[in-house]
């Protein structure tokens, strides 16, 4: 009988601890849920940066290339559309 008691008190203390706690549980649970969608968005505009920058380093590289030929290959007109086509891609 007193051991039931005793574990009857014990449990109401903890309880108690329990339900004071809570509120700080709920809030930094809240917090890791916004945590965790804040770094897919980031990841998302990694991969959109990424993909831009490889983009760009295409349109750099077909802009070297066409610049490194002789110009006797390629008239004025055709490095303008050379470099539009970089550009667009």
């Amino acid at each position: 009988m007193a051991t039931k008691f005793l574990t009857s008190v014990r449990l109401r203390g903890l309880r108690a601890k329990f339900d004071s706690i809570q509120p700080e549980i709920d809030a930094l649970h809240t917090q890791v849920t916004e945590t965790e969608e804040k770094l897919e968005e980031l990841g998302l505009k990694v991969e959109e940066r990424e993909a831009l920058l490889s983009n760009l380093a295409d349109a750099v590289r077909i802009l070297d290339e066409s610049l490194k030929r002789p110009i006797e290959d390629l008239t004025a007109q055709d490095r303008v559309q050379l470099a539009e086509k970089g550009a667009q891609e």
